[in-house]
């Protein structure tokens, strides 16, 4: 396989001024970030648009971790001691 030049293709700015500390590829169309900040959101972004589709708050602490359970479903951990499943 050979590589490109690096170049950047996209640069991903959601509503919420957050810092991503974790990233999941949903699907073809869509990431999952979870945020390192006060906020310790999830954010679902449009691969192909960089738009920001929704925003879930719940943690009361980082979002280390992000996994996707079945098509409608992902559950993330926190470093605020909890798994939270949620639905998408």
């Amino acid at each position: 396989m050979e590589y490109n030049s690096g170049t950047c293709l996209r640069t991903f700015k959601g509503d919420l001024e957050q810092k991503i500390i974790s990233l999941l590829k949903f699907n073809e169309t869509t990431l999952i970030s979870g945020s390192g900040d006060e906020g310790f959101a999830l954010t679902i972004w449009n691969i192909n648009s960089g738009q920001t589709l929704n925003n879930y708050k719940g943690h009361n602490g980082f979002v280390w971790s992000i996994i996707k359970i079945s098509e409608t479903t992902i559950a993330s951990a926190s470093d605020d001691g909890t798994i939270r499943i949620w639905s998408l």
